[in-house]
């Protein structure tokens, strides 16, 4: 499973939107679909989602370099979630 946010309207930036739509996300591919693994691309220069999915305890597991038309790297992350079995 693949998540992603935008946010296009300058006015929603920096104040915690990114963080809880992607929080929501997560818990619902877990607790809804069962998906316990969950990845995330985006370019280098994006320091504000690589933070996000930093914080939301995402790896990075590969660096393409210069994927991208404007010459930046693309990172990719993981989220492996823990199973919700009991046993």
């Amino acid at each position: 499973c693949e998540i992603g946010i935008i946010l296009q309207n300058d006015s929603v930036k920096r104040k915690g939107y990114g963080t809880a739509a992607m929080i929501l996300g997560i818990e619902k591919a877990k607790i809804e679909f069962g998906i316990l693994t969950i990845t995330a691309e985006t370019k280098s220069i994006n320091s504000v989602m690589r933070h996000i999915l930093e914080k939301l305890h995402f790896q990075c597991v590969e660096i393409d370099p210069k994927v991208y038309d404007d010459g930046s790297d693309r990172y990719c992350y993981c989220l492996n979630l823990p199973s919700l079995d009991k046993g």
